[in-house]
């Protein structure tokens, strides 16, 4: 199971802020990628995206960066919307990321996930020392870092923010398939290996930390980093896993976590039955 609220970290090393890029408008779903294959939303995966982690974060703020008509789970603290052109949505998700930096006091911590991340359990990466990091898989080629994890520290903000803004400057260039999916896994690699190939990597006054992918961006086929792993990654055609693993590591126990209308994710996967509603 996730831990519970005694097992949390020290509140000055725990994130503050878990944020999600979610969309789901009909005229990108389903659609096959030539990079990275068959896309479409997954609004069913949002709940229990937020279950994991109040499981181990309960004093975590929960965002959810969308458009102006997606529909939100009532798990999450806060809905930030703003026109995204569903064309071009990785280079969306770069200037909704930027933005909210921009708009987080200092001394944030901030942990953007992608809604088919799964914290499995408490989230120790900020008791490294970086402004930003990001998680490296080995066998990836031009796509060494995986976006679906991002970490930031709003500390050093300037640098950070002009990091962003070199990001969306580099995607924008790219063809608009690029924009919409893989591209931004590109500009990356290649903005950050252009400094360095090590754990840091330094660019202008920015640290940044590559922290290992088992532990922190791990897929679930990989039976040893379930054993350790703090986020699992169902990627791709690996989704319908995530509420099966959800069920199987969120306990049932512990305060109610608000539902949308409706059937919640643990009703529809048959894993506990439905409360009444109160009068």
């Amino acid at each position: 199971m996730v831990s519970s609220r005694s097992e949390c970290l020290p509140l000055h090393s725990e994130p503050t802020h878990f944020a999600t890029f979610y969309c789901d408008d009909s005229r990108w779903a389903h659609r096959v990628h030539p990079l990275v294959g068959p896309r479409g939303p997954q609004p069913d995966l949002l709940e229990p995206f937020c279950d994991a982690i109040r499981s181990s974060h309960p004093n975590a703020t929960l965002v959810l960066l969308t458009d102006s008509r997606t529909s939100a789970p009532r798990c999450f603290d806060e809905v930030i919307r703003r026109e995204v052109d569903p064309e071009a949505l990785m280079l969306e998700r770069f200037r909704h990321h930027r933005q909210f930096l921009v708009e987080q006091s200092r001394g944030a911590r901030v942990a953007f996930l992608d809604s088919d991340c799964l914290l499995v359990r408490p989230l120790d990466a900020f008791r490294h020392s970086f402004d930003f990091a990001v998680t490296r898989r080995t066998q990836r080629g031009s796509r060494p870092f995986n976006n679906g994890v991002l970490l930031a520290r709003t500390e050093n903000k300037a640098p950070l923010v002009a990091l962003y803004e070199a990001l969306l400057t580099r995607l924008g260039q790219r063809p608009l398939s690029e924009q919409a999916w893989g591209g931004n896994e590109q500009v990356l690699a290649s903005l950050l290996l252009a400094h360095g190939k090590g754990p840091r990597i330094r660019v202008g006054e920015l640290r940044i930390r590559v922290l290992e992918a088992s532990l922190y961006n791990a897929l679930p086929e990989h039976d040893q980093g379930r054993e350790v792993a703090r986020i699992l990654h169902f990627e791709g055609d690996r989704k319908p896993q995530m509420i099966r693993e959800a069920r199987r590591r969120i306990s049932p126990r512990g305060p109610p976590m608000p539902r949308s209308p409706g059937r919640s994710w643990k009703e529809a996967a048959g894993a506990f039955p439905r409360q009444p509603a109160a009068p």
